[in-house]
């Protein structure tokens, strides 16, 4: 997931992407409740934007995580280029981080080009120019998650995990992924069929907005 506009430098944190968002929420909607929903990254962001709601006193009724963890192993931030890219590559990254940075950098676009497109992350044929905004994005990306430290949230959250492991993504034993460092009595966690990057095409997406809705439709109750 990647939050720049053309144009725009990469914020730095997760919290700076949240305020960002939460500015133009409110140009939207002053009043609330809110909804919000993320995957991936996304869904952090998510989260950090009802703390941000929440600090402000205004009523978020639910927040949606699609697929991602607190638990996933931490990137240092004096991490150079290649370890950065072959932390989001995983396997699909094809070649030892040593050997990547003894590659010319024509060759190491072409090589993250390549597994991008493989993991279905950029489309093939993506013009370079793209693909190297998308390279500087994904690494800034992955340094604020690196950065970031959730507060406590009282709220209601839900966790949508995908069905569907993959080699390269760092999965832990713990069924919460993470969130319940959180303390929220209030999370709950659901299965959706896919993988992380499938769950939100063609019936997988019908799936997840059942169970979307199903949360929404229990808003209200006891939950």
């Amino acid at each position: 997931m990647a939050f720049a506009a053309k144009g725009e430098n990469p914020d730095s944190s997760i919290e700076q992407i949240a305020e960002r968002r939460v500015h133009a929420v409110l140009q939207a909607d002053t009043e609330g409740p809110y909804f919000l929903v993320g995957h991936s990254l996304a869904g952090l962001v998510a989260f950090e934007m009802a703390q941000q709601l929440t600090q402000q006193g205004r009523e978020v009724a639910f927040v949606g995580i699609l697929d991602m963890g607190l638990d996933t192993p931490k990137v240092p931030a004096n991490a150079d280029d290649a370890t950065v890219l072959e932390y989001l590559f995983g396997q699909q990254f094809g070649t030892a981080t040593d050997h990547f940075r003894s590659l010319s950098p024509d060759d190491q676009i072409a090589h993250v080009a390549d597994a991008a497109v493989k993991m279905q992350r950029v489309p093939a044929g993506t013009e370079r120019e793209h693909i190297l905004r998308y390279i500087e994005l994904w690494k800034a990306n992955l340094r604020a998650l690196s950065n970031y430290e959730p507060k406590l949230y009282g709220g209601r959250v839900a966790l949508f995990k995908a069905a569907e492991k993959l080699s390269f993504r760092y999965y832990s034993a713990d069924p919460t992924m993470g969130w319940d460092r959180i303390g929220s009595s209030r999370l709950r966690v659901l299965n959706i069929p896919g993988n992380h990057y499938t769950l939100l095409t063609n019936n997988n997406a019908q799936e997840v907005s059942h169970s979307l809705q199903l949360c929404l439709n229990q808003i209200g109750s006891e939950w």
